[in-house]
């Protein structure tokens, strides 16, 4: 080599190493962005299978539409939805269930069974087996006993309406805790033995009421309750009430409670009812919304508690018994017009 050239080289030499490191960086970003789109890609094929035992017979199925699922001797309808139901005429205490086509476009099934965390389906184990019949029956009682805390809590017609009948009591009570709980007794029991009524006849199939009119029915509940609960509240003062005003009051409640039924009824329209335990699920609603109700009376109780420690007890109190029935008059009065309004829309 000629002495220009070697000396070019050499001038040359540690202008390439940059240049190296540069493209096998570029090569390794590369690599890394492909492996880790592959790992995203396998990530996105993972899917969770919810099953829900409704009764000894039945399962509700969550999960992947793009799932597909069978179990011998049971039927699953529909086929590909996010919400199935699996009805095993024999029962579904150990049926195996098994996810098909697994590594097509899903490679692993996580199945949870009620609040339980179940087993991993993958190509070479795809089936899962479900619980017995004990397990269906404590899942369905669960779950519907939630949803009834869940409806009346959430619902700002049924917590007014709770609200109203607390202070109601509370005046004819004349004050007393004890009073106070034996009136709340009476009138929560025909409320809770009408709407029972109801919401049974309704679901069963024996009365059929229109959503619009029962939700319109409800908040003129709301108003009816609140006219009756100031009375004295402006003077401060208790009335003395015969005894025949107790059975009107527990008979107000009885009518009050055969409209909030059919609001009830309404809300277990979506719920899905299982057909082979459908007396366990009225009853663990029902149950769920009495626990409701009890909690919605402890924080009256807790409210009135705590104005009774500040100064001129009774004369703050009936300013917040009157403020009270102005709020549920005013909500009723809105909910009553908005409801008639879309019944009257269609």
């Amino acid at each position: 080599m000629r002495p220009a050239t070697l000396a070019l080289a050499r001038r040359e030499g540690p202008r390439a190493e940059p240049r190296k490191r540069a493209w096998w960086t570029a090569f390794a970003t590369l690599a890394l962005l492909l492996f880790a789109g592959r790992a995203g890609a396998h990530g996105a094929r993972t899917v969770t299978l919810n099953v829900e035992p409704v009764s000894a017979t039945e399962a509700r199925l969550l999960g992947d539409a793009r799932l597909r699922l069978a179990a011998p001797g049971c039927s699953i309808e529909p086929e590909a939805a996010p919400v199935r139901v699996l009805r095993c005429p024999r029962g579904i205490g150990g049926q195996a269930v098994e996810a098909l086509g697994l590594g097509e476009s899903i490679d692993l099934v996580i199945v949870r069974v009620g609040a339980e965390e179940g087993s991993l389906l993958t190509a070479s184990a795809p089936v899962a087996r479900l619980p017995d019949a004990a397990g269906a029956n404590a899942s369905t009682a669960l779950r519907f006993a939630r949803l009834g805390v869940e409806h009346v809590l959430s619902g700002l017609d049924h917590v007014l309406f709770l609200v109203a009948l607390f202070w109601q009591a509370r005046r004819a009570a004349g004050g007393s805790l004890r009073a106070v709980a034996a009136e709340l007794l009476r009138t929560s029991t025909a409320f809770t033995i009408a709407h029972s009524l109801t919401l049974a006849t309704t679901v069963i199939g024996w009365l059929r009421v229109s959503t619009y009119v029962s939700e319109a029915l409800i908040a003129a509940s709301l108003v009816l309750v609140a006219l009756d609960v100031p009375d004295d509240a402006r003077a401060g003062g208790v009335p003395s009430r015969p005894r025949d005003a107790r059975l009107v009051r527990s008979a107000l409640a009885a009518a009050f409670g055969l409209v909030h039924g059919l609001g009830f009824a309404g809300a277990l329209d979506a719920a899905q009812l299982p057909r082979g335990a459908l007396a366990l699920a009225l009853f663990s609603f029902n149950a769920g919304v009495e626990l409701a109700q009890a909690l919605a009376f402890a924080g009256c109780v807790l409210v009135t508690l705590v104005l009774a420690r500040r100064p001129a007890g009774p004369a703050r109190e009936a300013r917040a018994r009157l403020a009270s029935a102005y709020l549920v008059g005013v909500a009723g009065v809105v909910l009553f017009l908005s409801r008639v309004s879309a019944l009257l829309r269609g």
